[in-house]
């Protein structure tokens, strides 16, 4: 295997702190996005009451404007995954012994 330097082992760990970061951004976004999912579907089945005993029904509408903005909340975690692969692909290939790098 090539020999990392001092410098090759801080670099790899601040890409490894920021794929942490992002991992619990996602984790995160997702448990809110859940209970949210929850709360719309029972608005959307006429399930949830209000504590003064009335009942919310969810518009045609507001689902679409709720899955419009998960999908643009999500857009920014989608693009940095992909940046967090194309970064491991490169950190795989830099680690690759010497003699592959030749062929």
């Amino acid at each position: 295997m090539t020999p990392m330097k001092s410098q090759d082992m801080t670099e790899w760990l601040n890409w490894l702190r920021e794929v942490t970061h992002v991992s619990d951004q996602w984790c995160d976004w997702l448990v809110k996005q859940c209970d949210a999912a929850k709360v719309m579907s029972n608005q959307q089945k006429g399930l949830f009451v209000r504590p003064d005993g009335t009942k919310v029904n969810l518009s045609a509408v507001e689902w679409e404007s709720y899955k419009k903005q998960i999908d643009q909340e999500s857009m920014h975690l989608r693009k940095t995954g992909i940046l967090i692969v194309k970064r491991a692909e490169a950190w795989e290939e830099k680690a690759k012994p010497k003699e592959q790098l030749m062929k």
